[in-house]
């Protein structure tokens, strides 16, 4: 049987917001049929434009009236999209991936963590959002090398104002900085002692996702309730 060739839809470029030291939030305006197709939060999706092709994930939850995606100056279709002015076109492939399984965790009540690498934090925001639509909270810890390289602070204040609890971890950190330093996963597993009835997402390399998997389970997580984005 050929392999089905995704559809892809005409979408503009209709505003961007510079966020760290090379990268860009795009927000594109979609036909409805493309907005309907986006039914996890984490999915990702092909963008094309200029003869480039590369993938994105979708920074904003399902349901947003606009997509967003995050774009760092990396050579290819992202370089492309940067150097775009708006009502610029990209030609944008359906979500894809099964994004994070939330249906089983807003099905229980045990505490939620969250775990986030550099531009992984825009992966993992659409679940955060979509988390606090349904009511519910979680302890994240995002990691970043230095305050210059912080993404979406803006949007991680409104998340601590919607009640989650929102951790800067530094691997790098600047003298006097008195918040969390290193790893994310040593930063929760310093804080949280047992994970027995806890759920936990991560989103960002997969090094950290290993370890923090491994280390999670070790405290009493149970493997199916450590979920990412695929």
């Amino acid at each position: 049987m050929p392999d089905v060739q995704p559809t892809f839809d005409a979408a503009r470029i209709v505003e961007r917001a510079t966020d760290g030291p090379r990268g860009q939030l795009l927000t594109l305006a979609v036909d409805p049929t493309w907005r309907a197709r986006h039914r996890a939060a984490g999915q990702y999706c092909e963008i094309r434009l200029g003869g480039h092709t590369g993938f994105f994930a979708i920074a904003s939850p399902p349901g947003a009236a606009r997509p967003r995606f995050f774009v760092q100056d990396n050579g290819g279709s992202s370089t492309a999209m940067l150097r775009s002015p708006p009502g610029a076109v990209v030609q944008l492939g359906p979500p894809t991936g099964p994004g994070y399984a939330l249906d089983a965790l807003l099905a229980h009540r045990g505490p939620l963590y969250a775990l986030a690498t550099g531009s992984g934090w825009y992966g993992l925001r659409s679940a955060l959002w979509a988390l606090a639509a349904a009511g519910r909270t979680a302890t994240v810890y995002a990691g970043f090398h230095d305050p210059p390289a912080v993404l979406d602070t803006v949007g991680q204040q409104r998340l601590r104002d919607r009640g989650f609890a929102v951790h800067l971890c530094l691997s790098r950190p600047p003298p006097g900085w008195t918040g969390r330093r290193g790893y994310v996963q040593d930063a929760l597993l310093r804080e949280v002692e047992r994970l027995d009835h806890g759920w936990l997402l991560a989103c960002g390399q997969p090094e950290m996702q290993d370890a923090a998997r491994h280390r999670a389970v070790e405290r009493g997580l149970r493997p199916e309730r450590f979920l990412t984005n695929y």
